[in-house]
C-alpha cells in the first residue's frame, strides 16, 4: 500500500529534520513500524528536544543569566552614587571617593550572597527534576507553585543564615588577634586616604561634583537618581518575569509537538491497519490461500 501522502505529512518545517528517528522525511519505510510503537515516554523526549530548539531556550535563558549577572553591580553603582561618602570596615571609618567604592562593593557583595543562595536553590530543583519525573512534571504543570516554592526556599535559608551567621562570628572571633585587625583596619584607612588625595581621582570627583551642581543636571535630578534607585529591583523583576512567560512559552509548545507526534502516530497507526487490511484481502482473493485458511481453522477432529 501507497502511504507517501502520509509520509508527506510534517510537523512544521524542515528545521525539524534533525529530530532522528521521528521526522517522516529521514524515515525509511521500514521505521515505520518502529514509530508506532513508540511509547509515551520517548514522545515526550522527542516532543521536548523539539520544544527547546523552536522556542531557542539556550539562548532565553542566557538572557536571563545576563539579566540577573547585572543585578549586583547595578545595585553595587547605585549604593556608590545615592549613599552618603561614608563607610566603614573592620571598626575603621573611612569617606571621600574610597567610602562610595566600599559602599558599592558591598552592595555587590550582599547581592552576589543573595543570588547564590538562589542559584543553589535553583540546581537543587534541577537535581529533583532529573532525579524524579513525577517531581519534573509536578513544576512543568505548575509554573506558579513552583516558583512559590522555590522563594520559600530561598527565605528559609536566608532566615537559617541570619541566625547562623553571629554564632559563627563569635566562634571565630576567639581565634582572631584583636591587634592583628586593629592594624589592618588602620592600614585600610591609610591606603584609602591615598587614593583620594590621588591626582587623577581628585580630578574625577571633580568633574563629577561639577556636573552634579550644573543647572542644567537639576531638572534631571529626581529622574536619575529614581532610575539608578531602582535599577536593580527592575533588572530582578525583568528578569522574573522574562524567565516565567519563557515557561509558559515552554510548556505551551511542548504541548502543541506532543500532541501533533501523538496524532501523527495515530494516524501512521491507521495507516498500517489499512495497509494490512489491503493485503489480506488481496491474499484471500488467491484459491490455494483461501483452502490454506479453511485448513488451518478445520478441527483435526473434522479431517478424521
Amino acid at each position: 500500500m501507497n502511504i507517501h501522502s502520509l509520509e508527506n505529512q510534517s510537523f512544521g518545517s524542515n528545521r525539524e529534520k534533525y529530530i532522528s528517528g521521528y521526522n517522516p522525511r529521514r524515515n525509511p519505510r521500514h521505521n515505520v513500524d518502529a514509530i508506532i510503537n513508540m511509547d509515551d515516554a520517548t514522545i515526550r523526549q522527542i516532543a521536548s528536544i523539539k520544544t527547546d530548539y523552536n522556542v531557542e531556550d539556550n539562548k532565553h535563558k542566557k538572557i536571563s543569566k545576563y539579566i540577573l549577572a547585572a543585578v549586583p553591580f547595578a545595585a553595587g553603582i547605585a549604593s556608590a552614587l545615592l549613599n552618603p561618602a561614608k563607610s566603614s570596615v573592620l571598626g575603621k571609618n573611612i569617606s571621600g571617593i574610597s567610602a562610595r567604592l566600599l559602599n558599592g562593593a558591598k552592595s555587590t557583595a550582599f547581592w552576589g550572597v543573595l543570588f547564590g543562595v538562589a542559584g543553589a536553590v535553583s540546581e537543587g530543583r534541577n537535581f529533583l527534576e532529573k532525579k524524579s519525573p513525577e517531581f519534573e512534571n509536578l513544576t512543568k504543570k505548575n509554573p506558579l507553585l513552583t516558583f512559590l516554592g522555590s522563594v520559600a526556599a530561598f527565605a528559609g535559608i536566608l532566615a537559617l543564615g541570619t541566625k547562623a551567621i553571629p554564632k559563627v562570628m563569635e566562634f571565630a572571633g576567639k581565634y582572631i588577634d584583636a591587634k592583628a585587625v586593629d592594624n589592618l583596619g588602620q592600614k585600610i584607612v591609610n591606603t584609602s586616604k591615598r587614593f583620594n588625595n590621588n591626582k587623577f581621582i581628585k580630578t574625577i570627583t571633580k568633574n563629577a561634583k561639577d556636573i552634579k551642581d550644573s543647572k542644567y543636571f537639576t531638572p534631571l535630578k529626581g529622574i536619575v537618581k529614581t532610575a539608578i534607585d531602582w535599577a536593580p529591583m527592575t533588572l530582578l523583576w525583568g528578569s522574573i518575569i522574562h524567565e516565567f512567560n519563557h515557561r509558559n512559552v515552554k510548556r505551551q509548545e511542548f504541548e502543541k509537538n506532543y500532541s501533533e507526534i501523538k496524532d501523527y502516530q495515530h494516524k501512521l497507526a491507521k495507516a498500517r491497519i489499512r495497509e494490512l487490511s489491503l493485503q489480506n484481502d488481496f491474499l484471500m482473493q488467491d484459491i490455494k490461500n483461501q483452502e490454506d485458511i479453511k485448513l488451518i481453522k478445520t478441527p483435526l477432529a473434522d479431517i478424521n
